[in-house]
C-alpha cells in the first residue's frame, strides 16, 4: 500500500475532477414510471431531504472495486452483472416526489451498459482507473433518473482488470 495511505484496497475517497474525454456514465433519459410506486422507508426521508437541500453534493455516492488477476470473459462477466441487477431490487429503483410524498419505483429492466475502459497504456493503470472512479463519484446523481448504479470494467492487461 505504499503511497496509497492506510485505507483498504478498493477504497475511493471523494475528489473533484473531470470525467475523462470519451468516458460517460449513461444517458440521463427519464424512466417511464409504472404504477403508484411505494412509500419510502422510515430511514429514507432524511437522506432524501439532504439531497434536496444540496443537490450538487455527491455524498450519497458509494464506490468500490476489485482487482482481478486473471483473464476475463467480458460476455460472461456482463451476464453475471445483469443477473445481479435483475435479482437486486434496490439497484433498480428511482425516487420521485408525488402529491402523496416521495415514492420509490422499482423498474423491471432498466437500460444500462457495462463500460469497458482500457487503462493498459497508462504508466500506472491502477491509478488511472482509480482517478476515473473518483471522478465519477464526484458527480451527484438525480434519484429520479436511473439507473442509479454504474458498472465499469477497466482492462489493465489481459490478466489484470479492475
Amino acid at each position: 500500500m505504499s503511497g496509497r495511505g492506510t485505507q483498504p484496497p478498493g477504497y475511493l475517497p471523494q475528489t473533484h475532477c473531470a470525467i475523462p474525454a470519451g468516458a460517460t456514465r449513461w444517458s440521463s433519459k427519464r424512466i417511464t414510471l409504472a404504477g403508484d410506486g411505494v412509500r419510502i422507508t422510515s430511514a429514507q426521508p432524511g437522506i432524501r431531504f439532504a439531497q434536496q437541500l444540496d443537490a450538487a453534493n455527491p455524498i450519497c455516492n458509494v464506490g468500490e472495486y476489485l482487482e482481478i488477476h486473471r483473464s476475463v470473459d467480458v460476455a460472461v462477466f456482463e451476464a453475471a452483472l445483469r443477473r445481479v441487477v435483475a435479482e437486486a431490487e434496490n439497484l433498480r429503483v428511482t425516487f420521485v416526489e408525488t402529491s402523496d410524498g416521495p415514492r420509490r419505483y422499482v423498474h423491471p429492466d432498466p437500460e444500462w451498459q457495462l463500460q469497458i475502459i482500457s487503462v493498459s497504456g497508462e504508466a500506472d493503470p491502477q491509478e488511472a482507473a482509480e482517478a476515473w472512479m473518483r471522478s465519477d463519484l464526484a458527480h451527484p446523481q438525480d434519484p429520479a433518473v436511473g439507473p442509479l448504479f454504474l458498472f465499469v470494467l477497466f482492462r489493465a492487461a489481459d490478466d489484470r482488470w479492475f
